[in-house]
């Protein structure tokens, strides 16, 4: 039995929301060459930097671009993430073009 696939006719949001502890397991080069292949087919990155061992320029060259609108950090052995924090983050990744 065949299924239509709807999916591909609705225009929806290509978005990546990555949360990481710290550094790429797999290295900062392959990370930035996946990522950039998916940014080439029009996919928007937003990271969740979840320590404060997270390398910055690593998440600046994951992250979409402002990466200040397109990244959350916060060292959460210190300081949980509050309500407004995602609350303030989902909007964005929503708003996303």
């Amino acid at each position: 039995m065949n299924f239509p696939c709807y999916f591909l006719l609705i225009d929806v949001k290509k978005v990546v929301v990555v949360v990481t502890d710290g550094f790429s397991s797999r290295g900062v080069e392959i990370t930035k060459e996946l990522a950039g292949r998916l940014k080439r087919q029009g996919v928007k990155f937003f990271a969740v930097g979840t320590s404060r061992r997270v390398y910055k320029d690593e998440l600046d060259e994951l992250s979409s671009k402002p990466s200040e609108s397109h990244q959350l950090m916060v060292d959460i052995k210190k300081n949980p993430f509050t309500k407004d924090q995602v609350e303030q983050f989902t909007k964005k990744i929503c708003k996303t073009e």
